[in-house]
């Protein structure tokens, strides 16, 4: 009987040490990646605003997850687009473009488990030369979940390899154009 009153104050004070200290965490995370594609903002953006397309250079596709199902609704491309998928390494979730400014900006809205996890999404263009710096970046809001902000600590090392290999995709695909 002892070991078991020893076990349960030790996970107990695991469970309360990590609750307070969880409330000096951020209850936001960003993620951004940044590359040099030689392409113009048109080129880039075609494959960015075409929900489609996604499937040619992000790691969000069925190479990563055999058994999901995409489906798309509201605009073919652009704003108004919307992504929907249902996989079991996925779970269930949606991508819909936001906003667009030619040349410029073009924004998203990610969300996964059913609104537990929304990812507030953009790509910047910014010519340079003959080419464009890209920047792929994200936010959300990880609330007052003691769980979900010990996670956030490790966002950047979850996505920013996602944000690195879907970059470099999308170069090779708009260099090739």
């Amino acid at each position: 009987m002892k070991i078991f009153r020893i076990l349960f104050v030790t996970i107990f004070s695991i469970i309360v040490l990590l609750t307070v200290i969880s409330l000096f965490l951020p209850s936001a995370y960003s993620v951004e990646r940044k590359m040099y594609i030689n392409a113009a903002p048109p080129v880039i953006a075609g494959y960015i605003l075409d929900l489609r397309k996604w499937q040619l250079w992000t790691a969000w596709n069925k190479e990563a997850d055999s058994t999901v199902k995409f489906t798309f609704e509201g605009s073919a491309s652009g704003v108004g687009a919307i992504q929907k998928w249902d996989g079991e390494y996925f779970g269930k979730g949606e991508l819909a473009i936001t906003k667009y400014i030619p040349d410029r900006l073009i924004e998203y809205k990610l969300d996964m488990s059913e609104g537990e996890f929304i990812i507030d999404g953009r790509f910047l263009f910014d010519e340079r030369g003959k080419g464009t710096e890209v920047t792929w970046s994200g936010t959300g809001d990880l609330s007052w979940n003691p769980m979900h902000k010990i996670f956030g600590l490790f966002m950047d090392d979850f996505m920013g390899p996602d944000y690195e290999n879907g970059l470099a995709k999308l170069k090779i695909i708009c260099e090739r154009n």
